[in-house]
Formats: structure tokens, C-alpha cells, sequence
């Protein structure tokens, strides 16, 4: 499994995610579920690591269609891919074909 997380310093590459799993978050701000279908792209992730009386120890925050919203991690990496590696590896499998 390959984790793309892009944080939000200076100079830090912003990595484009695609959801590739129904993904099932939360609004942030309205604080109400979304569920977001496969081929939707994600912006910004970033991890944040919960309270200390959290049920989820790490939560992530992403942006998708101009929204910021939250889910566990645990939920977010197995339902997203890097659209790098996705590109990387479309490149690799036409150079072992040749």
C-alpha cells in the first residue's frame, strides 16, 4: 500500500489523491456525512493526530469540490490512491512491455 500524505509547508508538493473506494467522511464545518464515490479527486491531506481521549487516535482532513472534510485514517488509506504513483506505474508496466 503506498501512503501519500502532502503537508502544508512551504515548498511541500500539494499530492492529488483519487478515491477509489466509496470513501464515507464528515463536512467539516456542518459536521454532517458525505459519502464520496469512486474518481473523486482529493487536495490537501493531511494527518492530525487525535485527543488523548479520542476514539481514533488519527484522523485525516482533505479537500474535494471546493470542501474541507474529515475522516479516520484507518477509513482513508485503503479508499484512496496517489494519482503520481498511478501515473508512475502506468509508465513502468509500458517499459517491462516493450
Amino acid at each position: 500500500m503506498t501512503v501519500a500524505v502532502a503537508q502544508h509547508f512551504t515548498g511541500m508538493e500539494r499530492v492529488k489523491l483519487e478515491v477509489i473506494a466509496g470513501l464515507t467522511a464528515w463536512t467539516t464545518g456542518i459536521n454532517s456525512p458525505a459519502t464520496l464515490p469512486p474518481g473523486t479527486m482529493v487536495t490537501g491531506s493531511r494527518i492530525v493526530r487525535g485527543n488523548a481521549g479520542a476514539s481514533e487516535p488519527y484522523l485525516v482532513f482533505f479537500e474535494s469540490g471546493g470542501r474541507e472534510y474529515s475522516c479516520e485514517l484507518h477509513t482513508f488509506l485503503p479508499r484512496t490512491q496517489s494519482m503520481q504513483s498511478t501515473a508512475e506505474s502506468v509508465k513502468l508496466e509500458d517499459a517491462v512491455a516493450v
